[in-house]
């Protein structure tokens, strides 16, 4: 395990204070998004994917991985800089997951907050 990188605070908090959810909008209320705020400090990283390609991380909350089941909140942006798609993943109010996936065959990074599009993407 370790401890998140500032970049990954950044694109973690601005996900969660942003990012509209991928289904059932009525269901993200901003207490909801100031309870997984309020996470960001205690979330350290439990596994770093080994694709070679993205930049997901998996989540501990106060030291206990997240258990791998799918998500039931996903909130969804687009990285304009990078061509990636980026989720947050919560299981049961607690956030399991941020996942960076490039859309073509590249490599990508942890993005820059700025360069997230909030309002969807669509295939070119």
């Amino acid at each position: 395990m370790r401890a998140l990188t500032d970049a990954e605070v950044a694109v973690l908090t601005a996900m969660i204070q942003h990012a509209p959810p991928d289904i059932a909008p009525e269901s993200v209320t901003e207490e909801r998004r100031m309870m997984w705020l309020n996470q960001v400090p205690r979330v350290s990283v439990a596994r770093e994917c080994g694709c070679g390609t993205c930049a997901s991380i998996e989540f501990a909350l106060d030291g206990v991985p997240v258990s791998q089941v799918w998500s039931d909140e996903a909130l969804s942006a687009y990285d304009v800089r990078q061509d990636a798609l980026v989720f947050v993943h919560i299981i049961n109010d607690v956030i399991w997951e941020l996942e960076v996936a490039p859309v073509q065959d590249t490599v990508v990074t942890t993005p820059n907050p700025a360069a997230l599009d909030f309002s969807g993407w669509s295939e070119p």
